[in-house]
Order: C-alpha cells, then structure tokens, then sequence
C-alpha cells in the first residue's frame, strides 16, 4: 500500500514489476544468492532437543576444565568487548565468576 501511496506522488501510475536477476551458476550449481560459496558447517549432532524428550549427553571432563581455565577470558571479553563496559566499573565480577564456575 505505500508503494502505491508513493507511487501516486510521484505521478507514476504502477510502480514497475520487480525483475529478478539471472539465474547464476558456480561449478554447475544454481546459486540461491552470491554471500557465501563454499562455505562449511560442521554438525556435532543433529535434532530435536526438548526438556520433554528424554536424551542423554555424553559430558567430557576435560572440556570443563578447558572452560572454567578460560572463564577470566570470556568473561573480560564479554565485559569490554560484547557490553562495551570498562572493566573497573563492574563491582561484582569476583561474585559472578565464582558463581558460573560453582554451576
């Protein structure tokens, strides 16, 4: 509707169908857009994850280790760079990171 409003202000009488680019192809493959060819995506495990659907996870040690060694890390970079915040102004960081490596 505000194409036809604007349309009728600017004195056309329909604004002109859309046309769509051609087909292009890659390596003899219709290409769906141009932002990425070739990318990758590596699945670790495909599904339905629901709390009403029973599912065991295989839990590794190690990579809680790995997390809770780089908790100062993620947790500055989190601060600074996602929250854009200094780091002096946060009061409780010592509360909060004893917090997530206790959970």
């Amino acid at each position: 509707m505000l194409l036809m409003v604007q349309s009728y202000k600017a004195n056309v009488i329909c604004p002109n169908k859309h046309q769509s680019d051609a087909e292009k192809f890659y390596k003899n493959h219709l290409l769906e857009s141009e932002t990425y060819i070739g990318g990758h995506v590596e699945c670790l495990e495909s599904g339905v994850f629901r709390s009403d659907i029973p599912c065991s996870f295989t839990l590794e040690p190690s990579a809680f280790e790995q997390l809770i060694n780089n908790l100062d890390r993620d947790l500055q970079y989190a601060i600074r760079v996602e929250g854009k915040m200094d780091l002096d102004s946060v009061s409780n960081y010592d509360e909060v990171k004893t917090s997530i490596m206790e959970k």
